[in-house]
């Protein structure tokens, strides 16, 4: 088992706990400044590149961040 796949497995163990859209806003660190790309949101969290994207889109998908637009092959988030 790869440490991509650990990593994976930790963050859907840890966001199925939560049930709100707003459960997930403790997931966008405060000193994140908007716009945002998931290197960004790599560095402000300390995960991977790999998990940083897969938990921008649970974020997404929940409401919490919005894509607002693109740079280079990175999106760009805002908090919603």
């Amino acid at each position: 088992m790869g440490i991509g796949t650990l990593g994976e497995k930790a963050l859907h163990a840890m966001l199925k706990q939560y049930y709100e859209p707003e459960d997930y806003l403790q997931f966008v660190p405060e000193e994140l400044q908007a716009p945002f790309t998931s290197k960004d949101y790599k560095k402000a969290t300390g995960i991977s590149l790999h998990v940083s994207q897969r938990a921008l889109n649970i974020l997404h998908h929940m409401g919490v961040v919005e894509r607002v637009g693109k740079q280079g092959n990175l999106l760009i988030y805002e908090r919603s």
